[in-house]
């Protein structure tokens, strides 16, 4: 049964690695998104795997919530920072909306609205 649940636990979390790569990207066609999503699905399920028949109590306390009440008030707080600085957005960008589409076609994104040989990276 706690196989089961971090295997659960395992798909939600690369559904939700998809939505955040695949979302702001607009497209589907991004292979190294897909390849990134295959390795860590796969390193996923065997940790998965490994944990429940080895160490179960150790996949149990990764089953849990992210703050948990027996948690200290300081982690609690610096964890939750932590979450809100992962939807940051970078003010420098505003200027030129368009912007944004030139760096994810530095990791390989293919965005159908920019060419390709107009990325022109910034020194500055």
């Amino acid at each position: 049964m706690l196989m089961i649940k971090g295997l659960f636990r395992g798909v939600f979390q690369i559904a939700l690695f998809a939505a955040l790569l695949f979302i702001p990207a607009g497209t589907w066609h991004w292979s190294r998104a897909i390849q990134f999503l295959v390795v860590y699905g796969l390193l996923l399920l065997v940790s998965i795997i490994v944990l429940a028949r080895l160490a179960p109590s150790s996949l149990e306390a990764r089953l849990l919530p992210l703050a948990a009440k027996s948690q200290p008030m300081a982690d609690r707080v610096i964890t939750s920072l932590f979450l809100l600085s992962l939807f940051y957005k970078n003010p420098r960008n505003q200027e030129n909306e368009n912007e944004w589409q030139h760096e994810y076609l530095a990791i390989g994104v293919h965005h159908p609205q920019v060419q390709h040989d107009s990325y022109r990276h910034r020194t500055s």
